[in-house]
């Protein structure tokens, strides 16, 4: 995949080292999770959150994270542990502007020595990955964006492309679970729901169910598509060029099915949602302190039910 539309400024070499090791490594990671959108993989979480602490203990392939209780080790670990309703793929993003060329072979190095060698390491809820990949873009200066992968699947892995979820191994289930529980405790939070996110690291369940009766309670129709939950509305002014505010939200069935089935050994991972990844825009109308009516309205979500709602705000 490639495009002219987007590149590094020429400018961009007189940067210090660690600003832009930064943006690059998150131009990466940004580009990294539409890929593995795109590709079908619905639900994400962090490395050292979706693997057990224990199985970090005790791995040898194991790393410390900054606010993470694991040992040091010199061996690296995978960036992100994604999952669609069928596989478990560790994910290493990788934003460089080097040549196309070089990109190729930090990718192919890279899925040996980050990817390969944590094959066995245990998700939280159980079971390993089913396959690996590496996703490193070229921001080579006038080129444009390119992405480059290294992919490959487990020889452990006991299930194959195409598999069914109803016929999918015990093991897998738990992993897609795992990757699912992280995927929303970031998103619930994020959303306000911090009952609900706390409960699924141990929180009281009576809160979370009172929460929860809230949320439906609180549920809007913004698109024909179902309720969603909206969260708390952000704005952004941008001076001469208007404001846009971003309201976040997940669709409420989505959110039901997390809450019954992801603590239950024997419910199913939850369901995947739609991917809207090209809005329509649509007039709308808003305020915020008087200031503010007509909007353009766009909504984005990803393929866990989870999105966001963008207005164009226009002062009069």
């Amino acid at each position: 995949m490639s495009s002219t539309n987007i590149f590094l400024h020429h400018n961009f070499d007189h940067t210090k080292d660690f600003v832009g090791s930064s943006i690059k490594g998150t131009i990466g990671a940004s580009l990294a999770y539409l890929e593995m959108q795109r590709l079908g993989y619905a639900w994400t979480g962090h490395w050292e959150d979706c693997t057990s602490p224990s199985a970090i203990a005790k791995s040898p392939t194991s790393k410390k994270s900054k606010g993470s209780c694991a040992p040091k080790s010199n061996v690296p670990t995978p960036d992100f542990v994604f999952a669609s309703s069928r596989d478990v793929c560790l994910v290493d993003a990788k934003g460089s502007s080097r040549s196309m060329k070089d990109v190729r072979s930090i990718a192919k190095n890279e899925w040996k020595r980050q990817i390969y060698s944590n094959r066995l390491a245990k998700l939280r809820a159980g079971g390993t990955a089913t396959e690996g990949r590496i996703i490193a873009t070229s921001l080579a200066h006038p080129h444009g964006i390119g992405l480059v992968t290294a992919y490959g699947r487990f020889p452990s892995a006991a299930s194959s492309p195409g598999t069914l979820i109803t016929t999918l191994p015990s093991a897998t289930i738990n992993a897609i679970k795992s990757v699912q529980q992280i995927n929303f405790i970031n998103a619930f939070y994020f959303l306000g729901l911090n009952a609900i996110a706390a409960h699924f690291v141990g929180g009281p369940v009576g809160q979370a169910r009172a929460q929860l009766s809230w949320a439906r309670h609180s549920a809007i129709d913004i698109d024909n598509r179902g309720a969603v939950f909206p969260g708390v509305r952000r704005v952004i002014d941008l001076g001469s060029q208007g404001a846009w505010s971003m309201q976040p939200f997940c669709r409420l069935d989505v959110l039901e099915e997390a809450f019954e089935n992801l603590l239950s050994d024997n419910a199913p991972p939850v369901s995947e949602a739609h991917l809207i990844l090209t809005p329509q825009i649509g007039e709308s109308a808003s305020s915020v302190d008087d200031k503010m009516n007509a909007t353009d309205r766009m909504i984005v979500q990803s393929r866990d039910g989870v999105g966001a709602i963008f207005e164009r705000v226009k002062n009069t």
